[in-house]
């Protein structure tokens, strides 16, 4: 069971990682976290089993603890980690879109620069905001 739900797991989180893009909806996003979450839900009372299989009856207490503990730890790291790889592929993206494009360079600095420091969501706002849409390069920078 645990192998399975690793597999459903991993195969919501492998086929988000490929169809995201910066016009990805969040109604295109609800079954991916709903095949990752199946998956977790099938991971997460079998490994509080397996790990709680053979302890004594006096350190139960202790070990729940520390499962808990690392489950956290790994959730925190997890979290992290995935944001440091997204933000990183979203500002290179945008340092990339704008090369060899009609739009005037410094429009196109200030643009990226402002997405950049809006990040993913709020500059998707950005990009398809109504400042941006007047211009005669909107669907490039969208």
């Amino acid at each position: 069971m645990i192998a399975f739900g690793f597999t459903v797991s991993a195969l919501g989180l492998l086929i988000f990682r490929q169809v995201t893009t910066t016009d990805f909806t969040y109604m295109q996003l609800l079954p991916l976290l709903a095949l990752t979450g199946l998956g977790n839900a099938i991971i997460n009372p079998m490994i509080n089993t397996a790990a709680m299989d053979n302890i004594n009856p006096q350190e139960i207490g202790m070990a729940s603890g520390l499962l808990n503990v690392f489950r956290q730890i790994g959730i925190t790291v997890g979290v992290v980690i995935l944001g440091l790889s997204q933000t990183n592929a979203y500002e290179t993206i945008l340092k990339t879109g704008f090369s060899g494009s009609s739009i005037p360079k410094a429009a196109a600095t200030g643009i990226q620069q402002a997405l950049i420091e809006a990040g993913a969501f709020s500059g998707h706002a950005i990009a398809w905001g109504q400042q941006l849409v007047k211009t005669p390069y909107a669907a490039k920078v969208q």
